[in-house]
């Protein structure tokens, strides 16, 4: 929290960086916005509607440990950013291991980096000779979104 209090305080001596001056185009609705906002009202709700299952599935602890973290967020700022909340919830993504069928895995066109049932699926499937290119090609995806990340370049 002291991190948090801390931004756009001055650092060594110098004045925090002054906000850009907003133009008509910043004003603009863009599609990728109401993309972004779309998967995180999604998120939401889709780990708000896991809650029970989960509970009667895993146990009251990882039930509540997605409602303590989706609730607090939500009614703090909405659904802003909300995809990040909900992204590191394992027991959804434990649950969603348990329920969905495994042949239906090999037809998802993309993977993140926080669907940690589909890594654990694909350190038992993928062959141990190629494992090497696996982990390169990942390595190889993550680095292109990384670098449209912190260029400000649209990820979605």
């Amino acid at each position: 929290m002291h991190g948090q209090a801390a931004w756009g305080m001055p650092l060594l001596g110098r004045g925090p960086a002054p906000d850009p001056v907003r133009t008509a185009e910043d004003l603009r609705l863009k599609a990728s916005e109401v993309m972004v906002y779309a998967g995180d009202i999604a998120a939401f709700f889709l780990a708000a509607a896991s809650i029970v299952p989960v509970t009667r599935r895993l146990g009251v602890a990882y039930g509540l440990w997605i409602a303590v973290n989706i609730f607090p967020p939500v009614a703090a700022h909405l659904f802003i950013s909300l995809g990040r909340f909900t992204s590191v919830l394992f027991p959804l993504f434990f649950w969603l291991a348990l329920i969905v069928p495994a042949h239906l895995f090999i037809s998802l066109g993309r993977f993140t980096s926080v669907l940690f049932p589909l890594f654990f699926w694909l350190a038992l499937i993928v062959p141990r000779p190629r494992v090497a290119r696996v982990a390169g090609a990942f390595a190889v995806a993550q680095a292109a979104l990384a670098v449209c990340f912190y260029l400000w370049r649209p990820v979605v």
